[in-house]
């Protein structure tokens, strides 16, 4: 696992507590209370509800939304339906009017919820996405700095690296010491294998005449220095 990766997982929980969540949607709802009673207006009843539910379902997730539009239906029908201060039976246009509460609160809960869990989805991925882009780009720096050793190792010992295709008997890999070594241009296309063999050849053979060369050299030197010794002698 990445290093990113553990620091993300690591971290402190940015998400509320269980108790200011249930605390956060007890709030809301006293709130909306306060707010209806302040209005006194009979036409908005439930209206400041809605964004108490929403509020509540959004930070604290579907468990607080469902505590939120239980806590709006007893406090709407104690508070607000008349008659009020009890949980007496109330007319029928009353009780028509709760049950439409209930059942839009609880879609507006359900839908806050769904939007608050698919965004902390989206989030999780994006993080995701951030930390492998992060382990990417420092796999990439760790590889290009092997690289860089690897070239001027072979530079300095001259000696160059290739890749062949074993079905096709193409080279598919040189680097550029190969290229260098072998009389190349580096910036250009890779050559054929049989060119590099050939070229290889030569420089043995190159090789092989200089070796003789010295060694030729190297025994006139011996017959000179022996022809001079008698000499004096």
């Amino acid at each position: 696992m990445s290093a990113a990766i553990r620091a993300r997982l690591g971290a402190t929980d940015r998400s509320l507590s269980w108790t200011a969540k249930y605390g956060l949607a007890i709030a809301s709802v006293g709130l909306a209370l306060l707010a209806t009673l302040a209005l006194n207006r009979p036409g908005i009843r439930g209206t400041p509800f809605i964004p108490a539910i929403m509020v509540s379902a959004w930070y604290g997730g579907i468990g607080p939304g469902l505590v939120a539009v239980g806590l709006s239906i007893l406090t709407l029908d104690y508070f607000i339906v008349v008659p009020r201060h009890n949980f007496r039976l109330v007319t029928l246009d009353d009780a028509l009017y709760l049950v439409v509460f209930t059942v839009s609160a609880l879609f507006v809960a359900w839908l806050t919820g769904a939007q608050r869990r698919t965004k902390a989805s989206l989030q999780k991925a994006h993080d995701d996405l951030t930390a492998r882009i992060q382990d990417l780009a420092r796999a990439e720096g760790a590889m290009r700095r092997s690289e860089a050793y690897l070239a001027e190792s072979q530079r300095l010992t001259q000696t160059g690296s290739w890749a062949l295709s074993v079905g096709t008997r193409r080279m598919i890999h040189a680097s550029e010491e190969l290229f260098r070594l072998f009389g190349f241009d580096p910036e250009g296309d890779i050559p054929p294998l049989e060119e590099c063999l050939q070229r290889r050849r030569l420089r043995q053979s190159r090789r092989i005449r200089r070796h003789g060369h010295r060694r030729h050299r190297a025994q006139a030197r011996r017959i000179s220095d022996r022809a001079g010794v008698r000499g004096l002698t």
